[in-house]
């Protein structure tokens, strides 16, 4: 991804200690979304994130919205 490109979560979950995106230099600038759920928590989470990429530098050409379900067992 450059560098106006990026992800934003638009409906954060609902069960997490941990829902968030790193872009630094230990994930070579690349944008990694990381959760982790509530102590304790068993069931199911989910969260959905829009995506830009093709920037031109002002717009992004093509957004996504992606949705990840997690299935927590222990």
């Amino acid at each position: 991804m450059g560098d106006e490109e990026g992800a934003i979560i638009i409906v954060q979950a609902l069960h997490f200690e941990v829902s968030e995106f790193a872009r630094n230099e230990t994930t070579n600038w690349s944008v990694v979304y990381t959760y982790k759920p509530t102590p304790g928590y068993v069931g199911k989470d989910s969260v959905e994130i829009e995506t830009c990429t093709g920037c031109n530098g002002v717009v992004c050409s093509e957004m996504e919205i992606v949705k990840l379900i997690f299935q927590i067992i222990e």
